[in-house]
């Protein structure tokens, strides 16, 4: 390979602009948001309570398939049922049986329900109140921090530092690719072929989490697995190793190294960060060591290359 000039490249880093008061406060209110709970309460149901119910769907006296549940804790007046449906068990306490009457809209999803009205069978087991934090000392406690004070200053000092590496990752992109598209290199086609590999599997893998697979994604976009690799595929894997073998090089031309004080390091951040026992621990040390040493050498030479370009 042929490595173009890797230092003093003008780029062009962005302005980093710290956390502000503003953004504290709007994190601190998600966080809020988050932790709220619920409680069951005396009297009758108002929106914005949870209540917890059966019910069986009917249309025309005939219950139909999916319109069944148990133990459902609805919101009400969130939305997530069919209009109307909420707003008939608002005013009931625990124990009720309501009657809903509501009509399907006409672009249901489901074409034989779509337009169609509907009786739905309810009963309330409970009914409970949403509770909201108070954004306090003992706000703060709920995640291990002493007062509200401190929680600020080491939430501050997270979103800056994410803020850092958001804007770092970012520019390391764009000077990557200047540094690459400068360079000559000889992709190993063995090398190539298992880097594609891995990336159909990384889809395969990505487009079960949306309740498909890559055979049926080909079938829809009408297209075969080698278009796929061609179209999607190749180029990402072959730019992927041009940055690897840069990485490996600048490593090389700094004497860039990683010390075992630097794996052990990461290592126990990763045991404090996931609370694995000693059992845990030395299993995954014996199986990711090698995987670290990797990440902290690619961070390592990351920080050179940011430190020694414009």
């Amino acid at each position: 390979m042929k490595l173009a000039n890797y230092k003093n490249n003008a780029v062009g880093k962005e302005e980093l602009v710290l956390t502000t008061d503003e953004e504290l406060e709007k994190e601190l209110n998600a966080m809020v948001s988050q932790a709220k709970s619920s409680k069951e309460k005396e009297g009758k149901s108002v929106l914005g309570d949870i209540v917890t119910i059966d019910f069986e769907g009917f249309v025309d006296g005939v219950a139909f398939e999916g319109g069944k549940g148990e133990n459902y804790d609805l919101e009400l007046g969130s939305g997530s049922f069919i209009p109307g449906f909420e707003d008939q068990l608002v005013g009931f306490e625990k124990g009720a049986e309501v009657d809903v009457h509501v009509t399907f809209p006409t672009s249901y999803h489901a074409e034989n329900l779509a337009g169609k009205e509907s009786l739905f069978k309810c009963k309330i087991h409970a009914v409970k109140e949403k509770v909201t934090p108070i954004l306090n000392d003992e706000f703060a406690l709920m995640y291990g921090i002493p007062t509200l004070d401190q929680m600020k200053i080491i939430l501050r000092h997270q979103m800056d530092a994410k803020k850092k590496e958001d804007s770092m990752n970012s520019y390391m992109v764009k000077l990557c690719d200047v540094i690459v598209s400068s360079s000559t290199f000889d992709i190993d086609e063995a090398k190539l072929k298992a880097r594609i590999d891995e990336m159909v599997a990384y889809y395969e893998n990505a487009m079960k989490q949306y309740g498909t697979d890559l055979k049926g994604f080909l079938e829809m976009t009408n297209q075969t697995l080698e278009q796929f690799i061609d179209s999607q595929i190749k180029n990402e894997a072959e730019k992927s190793l041009k940055i690897d073998a840069l990485f490996d090089e600048v490593a090389k031309e700094e004497n860039i190294e990683v010390s075992e004080e630097e794996i052990n390091h990461s290592l126990n951040m990763i045991k404090t960060q996931y609370q694995m026992s000693d059992e845990q621990f030395n299993r995954f040390k014996e199986e990711k060591a090698k995987e670290i040493r990797f990440e902290v050498l690619r961070s390592k030479v990351s920080q050179f290359l940011y430190d020694n370009n414009n």
